[in-house]
């Protein structure tokens, strides 16, 4: 913490004879950015420097920055201050989008969509997301593009809206990055099947679009080519070494799949001729690991590799915990089983 605060020192010296708004805002930016690192250690003073810095933004808005607008306004809709105030961050997220900032406007969209602050408001939720949308915003062009495409939020579902919704989607994934992978997937599945006259069954297309996004790490993706790999299709040819290579990023993404995590237990269970040997530790370890996000078949199979000792010692009683667990979540299997 001692460089930081040097560096903190260091700001608060420059800024006493400076009006300059730039390097305020570049303080403030700073302070937060503390704020986060050392909440968990050191709570109190994480408090106390954004309690600084919101003083300073609210100097910042009034003077009609939205730079300061949004970052005011993105605290009130945090836990930074231990409490939230989206009616608050709402007001700012609006005067800074009417200043052009465009994350604000984004932000506007979701407060309508799911009712933070306000009630929700479909033709609010679509108004702000067109905004932001058409100034090259990739996660407002994604929403907005699902939302055409599915006839959410109150839109029409004829086909010029949906039309428009796949031009929009095609827009994001052209634009798509890890904090937005999502748009190559939906398109994928699009092109995949082909839509009405609009969109021609294309596979090739299909398949970059889903490369794409499982690159980006969308956890979904991965497991869609792993599954297409595994079986093949008339486009493409099954390969085992992809089929093991996509289920593991899927299982080691962000957000795991725990299906995908199951398969590699199978795998591994029985092993891969020529790729991968038997190892009944390893797959005991990816049924846990499927187990523990709740995923029913997964705890059915942990707990009949407790029942069976594979991977593990032989432990009844952790084994009829994961049989009820995995029977608590409605999979048949497991209640047959807890039965007997």
């Amino acid at each position: 913490l001692l460089p930081k605060y040097e560096t903190i020192k260091m700001y608060r010296k420059n800024l006493e004879n400076s009006k300059n708004a730039d390097l305020l805002l570049e303080y403030v930016e700073y302070l937060l950015q503390t704020a986060l690192e050392i909440k968990e250690k050191d709570a109190l003073l994480s408090r106390k420097l954004v309690k600084e810095s919101c003083h300073y933004l609210k100097k910042l808005s009034m003077k009609s920055y939205s730079n300061a607008q949004y970052l005011l306004a993105d605290i009130y809709s945090t836990e930074l201050l231990d409490h939230t105030n989206y009616k608050k961050a709402l007001i700012l997220f609006q005067t800074a989008t009417k200043h052009g900032h465009i994350e604000s406007a984004f932000r506007t969209a979701e407060c309508y969509e799911k009712g933070l602050g306000v009630a929700r408001d479909s033709r609010k939720t679509i108004e702000f997301l067109k905004f932001a949308a058409s100034r090259n915003h990739s996660k407002a062009m994604f929403k907005l593009g699902i939302f055409l495409f599915n006839g959410d939020m109150g839109v029409s579902k004829d086909y010029k809206t949906q039309q428009n919704g796949i031009n929009w989607l095609a827009r994001a994934a052209a634009r798509a990055d890890k904090s937005c992978c999502e748009a190559p997937y939906e398109l994928a599945k699009i092109y995949e099947k082909g839509f009405l006259d609009i969109i021609i069954p294309d596979l090739k297309y299909s398949l970059n679009l889903y490369i794409q996004a499982a690159s980006l790490g969308h956890t979904k993706s991965n497991t869609k080519l792993a599954q297409m790999y595994e079986k093949g299709n008339s486009y493409l040819e099954s390969n085992k070494l992809l089929c093991v290579h996509y289920y593991t990023e899927a299982s080691q993404c962000k957000n795991p799949d725990p299906q995908a995590q199951l398969k590699l237990c199978s795998f591994y269970l029985s092993g891969i001729e020529g790729l991968l040997d038997v190892d009944l530790r390893e797959s005991f370890l990816w049924a846990e690991k499927a187990a523990l996000l709740d995923f029913p078949k997964a705890q059915y199979t942990l707990g009949s590799f407790f029942e069976k000792g594979i991977g593990c010692q032989t432990d009844s009683k952790l084994a009829f915990d994961w049989y009820a667990k995995a029977a608590n979540n409605n999979y048949s299997k497991a209640n047959e089983r807890l039965k007997k």
